[in-house]
């Protein structure tokens, strides 16, 4: 386990063994996650002095004073190094923004290196722009260590680089912080379906230019999104209704409404649109992104693999980190146009 020093209360005294210092922020949920790249850091180096704090209520036998933002505080301002730990978007930050705060208070004497570490590559705002170590990328994990281990002056306090240890050890601690922390990234959903559905990918770019849009989304805007809002993991039967080629890796809505429409034509397949129902579900798409009412007229399709009458209806959505938008779309079968219920 890494060595978390203690912070007594007294004043923080010069390490005679000339250590660097390096600060791990976090939040206290995500302390098991600090530990890991604690444990990983210290084995790299003895000239590593490692301190990790979590959240304010988290008063351990490591923290002795009364007052652990004081005693943060102090070491902070001691620090050459803070890693920011950045999990997931949704959770209070607002501890770790205030030690980030402390560390980049201007009125230091000695400027403190600080280096994001995410999961997602989404960081706080005050630290976008900034280079990002991807917890979730061992490339990026690996060129993060061997930038600690090997740049001169990475850590002020050093002449030289902090170990003389040949790349091929430090490639394999890092890959070993990896393996580590990929038992922290959050498992995939798995996604049981009680009805036939795909999922719609819409860019970050693509969400702003609806966001922006303050009416209907014009035709030009319409082909825009149509060109970019990517068909994931559409179940077998989906791809019949729409007659998708398999071989396309996340088709384009514009792509699966040619498909459509080829395979269409090619049986003879008479249109009976009012609207064609890819206008119809971006205009969805448009309401959802700009927060207005949800419409509850849809327009149906016929599918070009049996005679069912579909439409297509986003039940849910999620907004990633990175700001795209994710639609959950299920075909619902329906009435033929003009055709009622019997008894009705």
């Amino acid at each position: 386990m890494a060595k978390l020093a203690k912070i007594d209360g007294g004043a923080l005294e010069p390490d005679p063994d000339n250590k660097s210092t390096i600060f791990i922020s976090h939040r206290m949920e995500d302390g098991e996650i600090a530990k890991d790249i604690g444990n990983a850091l210290s084995d790299l180096s003895a000239k590593i002095e490692l301190y990790i704090a979590g959240n304010c209520d988290h008063r351990n036998a490591e923290f002795g004073s009364s007052s652990l933002k004081e005693d943060i505080a102090r070491v902070l301002d001691k620090t050459e190094l803070v890693l920011i730990l950045y999990t997931h978007v949704d959770e209070d930050w607002s501890w770790v923004m205030w030690e980030t705060g402390v560390a980049t208070d201007p009125r230091k004497p000695d400027k403190t290196r600080i280096v994001p570490l995410s999961l997602t590559g989404a960081v706080p705002k005050v630290l976008e722009g900034q280079l990002v170590v991807r917890l979730d990328d061992n490339d990026s994990i690996r060129a993060f260590v061997k930038q600690l281990c090997t740049t001169p002056g990475f850590f002020p306090g050093l002449d030289g680089p902090l170990t003389d240890r040949a790349q091929k050890w430090i490639d394999t601690k890092a890959d070993a912080l990896f393996a580590k922390l990929k038992t922290h990234v959050r498992a995939e959903t798995k996604r049981w379906r009680r009805c036939d559905r795909f999922f719609l990918n819409l860019d970050a770019k693509a969400v702003k230019k609806l966001e922006k849009s303050e009416k209907l989304p014009t035709k030009k805007l319409m082909g825009e999104i149509a060109d970019c809002a990517k068909v994931i993991e559409p179940s077998e039967q989906v791809g019949s209704h729409f007659a998708l080629a398999k071989h396309l890796d996340a088709p384009t809505l514009a792509q699966m409404r040619k498909s459509w429409e080829r395979r269409r034509d090619e049986v003879g397949i008479p249109l009976a649109e009012t609207r064609p129902w890819t206008t119809v579900l971006i205009e969805e798409l448009w309401r959802i992104c700009s927060g207005d009412t949800p419409s509850l007229k849809w327009e149906p399709f016929l599918s070009v693999s049996s005679n069912d009458w579909l439409y297509p209806l986003v039940i849910e959505y999620a907004v990633h980190p990175d700001g795209s938008y994710e639609f959950d779309v299920a075909v619902v079968s329906t009435l033929k146009p003009g055709e009622t219920v019997p008894g009705e």
